[in-house]
């Protein structure tokens, strides 16, 4: 950001230097919290981290996930 004015998103404000993202309640508009923002090379390294453990998952098929997902739901609600 050039111009050195925060940002404001959906999810919150982005600071002043772009290193954090500072949440905002919506219905008090106060601080919720703050979060750091990655650089490219972190986003890189959870992109992949992320696509390393999904094919798997991606093999199920719709239908295989949809089930899988059905009785991971009713062990939750059995708890």
């Amino acid at each position: 950001m050039t111009d050195n004015i925060p940002r404001i998103t959906r999810d919150g404000v982005i600071g002043y230097d772009a290193t954090e993202i500072v949440t905002i309640d919506q219905a008090t508009r106060a601080e919720f919290a703050r979060y750091p923002v990655a650089g490219k090379e972190e986003a890189a390294a959870a992109v992949a981290a992320a696509r390393s453990v999904t094919g798997a998952w991606w093999d199920l098929g719709f239908e295989g996930r949809g089930a899988t997902a059905r009785v991971a739901a009713a062990d939750s609600l059995e708890r």
